[in-house]
């Protein structure tokens, strides 16, 4: 009697897959010698220009062959993985566990490096900054509650750069120890994600007694202690503290994303397949027209900006800082003449790094 073809098939898989472990241990061997190679020249163990064009290539052959995200972060977790056997990476992230920045984490650095969470964002750049860890992750902007203002003001008080930025699109979800909505009498979470499903609370959940938690890992945290009360928070934090999907997907407004910088004591490189982005701050000089003068340039050689923001400058009254991103390197000629007329105009100029995109959750 022959074999069954649904074992000859599982024979197959089991062949492939001992194929493709292989490969992986040819990869991370190459690796290794890649990493002797940095450790010698004192070069960084993480580039994110170059795994940026890492995953544009694999997703570039692998088109219509396997689902995109999948795999990108199929990819994402093989590079970390190898990466960190050059040399464990150490990140810190506005914690505790469960964030939505310590998904974006691991969506940038993959689930094997060391991740430090920390409860307040300043203690994020003094980490980078003493070396305590190697980069530092940080919200800065969300697409309904707009800039996190604090951190633009960490950058004038450290010297950092950004290396790197992620869009992570937000999706909130009712997690509970409970099985059933209608017992749920208390609702905990950041007063964030408590805004942005404020609509649906009142439609679904109308009457029921909402509390404000440090963030939406520490919801959940309280709430695996807590029956009858529920908890806006990630899928990570709710499977963590072993608490029941009651309902996925609560925001009020389908298109929330929350953009996070990646920051390190060094810069990038400039490679000539990578699309960047730049990020600047100017002091501008406090006389009539300096605004005005300060931005001609960057219309005058055609550099797109992208955002502009204001910031009180500490300790001077009535004076500002302006927050600039636009297109390109700060090594890209019409960028270097934009800036050399910038300067003219204005009291300082800081360059907080040129970087890519590293990856856009709600891509296609």
């Amino acid at each position: 009697m022959g074999k069954d073809p649904l074992d000859k098939l599982r024979d197959e898989i089991n062949s492939i897959d001992s194929d493709i472990l292989n490969l992986l241990k040819k990869r991370l061997s190459v690796t290794k010698k890649v990493g002797e190679y940095k450790h010698k020249k004192g070069l960084p163990v993480f580039v994110a220009e170059r795994e940026k064009l890492v995953i544009e290539k694999i997703l570039k052959k692998g088109k219509d062959l396997f689902p995109k995200k999948s795999l990108e972060y199929i990819y994402r977790e093989i590079i970390a993985a190898c990466r960190d056997s050059e040399e464990k990476q150490r990140i810190s992230f506005l914690g505790p566990a469960g964030t939505f920045t310590h998904v974006a984490s691991i969506r940038i650095f993959g689930n094997s490096s060391n991740f430090i969470p920390r409860p307040d964002i300043g203690e994020i750049f003094e980490d980078v900054e003493k070396g305590r860890s190697d980069f530092g992750v940080v919200p800065v902007e969300n697409s309904l509650q707009g800039t996190v203002t604090y951190v633009l003001d960490l950058f004038l008080e450290y010297e950092l750069k950004i290396i790197g930025e992620l869009y992570l699109s937000i999706e909130h979800n009712l997690y509970s120890l409970e099985d059933d909505i209608s017992k749920i009498k208390k609702i905990y979470s950041h007063q964030q994600a408590l805004a942005q499903c404020r609509g649906w609370i009142k439609k679904y959940l109308p009457g029921v007694s909402v509390i404000e938690s440090y963030s939406t890992a520490e919801a959940a945290k309280i709430v695996s202690e807590e029956r009858g009360a529920a908890a806006i928070c990630t899928d990570w934090a709710g499977t963590m503290y072993g608490l029941k999907l009651l309902e996925k997907g609560i925001q009020d407004v389908a298109v929330n994303v929350t953009r996070f910088f990646i920051i390190s004591k060094y810069g990038n490189s400039h490679t000539e397949e990578t699309k960047y982005k730049t990020s600047l701050s100017i002091i501008v000089k406090d006389e009539p027209g300096s605004l005005f003068s300060t931005l001609s340039p960057f219309a005058k050689y055609k550099v797109n900006m992208t955002k502009i923001e204001s910031r009180p400058l500490k300790g001077k009254g009535w004076e500002y800082v302006f927050f600039i991103d636009i297109e390109g390197h700060y090594s890209d000629k019409n960028i270097l003449k934009t800036l050399e007329e910038v300067k003219k105009h204005t009291a300082k100029i800081d360059i907080l790094g040129s970087y890519p995109k590293i990856m856009e959750e709600n891509d296609d």
